[in-house]
């Protein structure tokens, strides 16, 4: 359901991203959205991010912090969240 797209290929990442809204970037890679789909201009949400002009700059930084993860960093993230919300 995450990964859902409009008819012209957007993802609820896309919009967060295109309207530099860092905390549900962060909320929905946490999640586990697919960073690599595409709009039907072949953009990613990255590719948004970048050329964005509402506060981009720090969603490319979350970007860019996520992308160095390894799925082990992942996993670890979710133990660590789990135990915060007990």
């Amino acid at each position: 359901m995450m990964d859902m797209q409009t008819k012209f290929g957007f993802t609820a990442l896309h919009f967060a991203c295109l309207y530099g809204h860092a905390s549900i970037v962060t909320a929905l890679v946490e999640k586990g959205i697919s960073t690599d789909l595409t709009n039907y201009r072949g953009q990613t949400a990255w590719d948004l991010a970048e050329r964005a002009v509402c506060g981009s700059e720090q969603v490319v930084q979350m970007l860019t912090f996520f992308a160095s993860l390894s799925p082990l960093h992942y996993a670890t993230f979710g133990s660590l969240r789990e135990e915060r919300d007990r």
